[in-house]
């Protein structure tokens, strides 16, 4: 399982966009014998590589559609993190986390919360 990072980037009344970043790590020292990358020798520290942008829209149109499936507020943010999910998987990694998706949904939150009233 890999970790990801998920950073909000522009945040609207109806819709955000999220940068998704994985983690890079420095090109490895080579064995003189081998030339294969040796794990135990790794320099530095990972980096962030942004790998895709996601559009999560959350307008009353976009709701709307979502009531019918996930009438509470908390179906419907599950809803939403199973998109999320799925786009990354499919696009990026099949197995995967991120400790910042908590942050994404909170926002999500905020904002779906006035039509779950």
């Amino acid at each position: 399982m890999k970790e990801i990072v998920l950073k909000p980037v522009e945040i609207y009344e109806n819709h955000m966009l999220i940068d998704v970043y994985d983690y890079t790590y420095p090109i490895y020292e080579k064995h003189s014998a081998t030339l294969a990358p040796n794990p135990s020798m790794k320099k530095g520290k990972p980096k962030l590589r942004k790998r895709m942008t996601i559009d999560v829209d959350y307008s009353a149109y976009d709701i709307s559609g979502i009531r019918c499936d996930c009438p509470t507020l908390d179906e419907a943010l599950e809803y939403y993190k199973g998109y999320i999910y799925n786009l990354v998987r499919v696009r990026i990694l099949d197995d995967w986390y991120s400790e910042s998706c908590l942050e994404v949904l909170d926002i999500i939150r905020q904002k779906i919360a006035k039509y779950y009233e």
